[in-house]
């Protein structure tokens, strides 16, 4: 009766897809694709720079992409006291790249030779990605205009939070 039962388990564990690890385990995150979040205010031609900054940056191509515009900063970045409006506009962008170690590491990259981001320094990104669940990633930031960066912070925890995390 208690081969059986343990028979029972076991099978009843592979239905499940529960099993030993034989250290050939797969998991989810390895698989992620970076993700460039793009801010909504670039002008077509602002964001095929912006894009292309990011990943000569990261050294990838075909990146997933996510849109950050108002409502993003609204519902990332009010609560810390700031005053987004949902028709705030958005230029600085980001592109998180999962990494299996190492850390967080933020870069900002210059665009067209010029480093746009005025206020949101590297810390503060690897801190937004920190508090986004984020244990190992390169964040490549950068903006085609001056800015603040606030919309690369938000872009920051935008794909960690919808997708689990980087």
């Amino acid at each position: 009766m208690k081969k059986w039962l343990l028979a029972l388990a076991a099978a009843a564990a592979l239905a499940l897809g529960i099993g030993i690890n034989h250290g050939t385990s797969v998991h989810a995150d390895e698989t992620w694709t970076p993700v460039a979040t793009l801010g909504v205010s670039l002008t077509p031609d602002q964001k095929s720079g912006t894009l292309s900054t990011l990943e000569k940056a990261a050294n990838v191509t075909d990146v997933s992409q996510l849109t950050v515009n108002g409502s993003t900063l609204v519902k990332y970045l009010n609560p810390a006291g700031s005053s987004f409006t949902a028709s705030s506009g958005v230029w600085s962008s980001a592109l998180v790249q999962k990494t299996s170690s190492g850390g967080i590491n933020v870069q900002i990259v210059d665009y067209n030779g010029v480093n746009n981001i005025t206020t949101i320094t590297a810390d503060q990104y690897r801190n937004a990605a920190i508090t986004a669940g984020v244990t190992n990633a390169n964040i490549f930031i950068t903006s085609a205009v001056k800015i603040d960066g606030s919309g690369a912070l938000a872009g920051v925890y935008a794909p960690s939070l919808k997708t689990g995390r980087p």
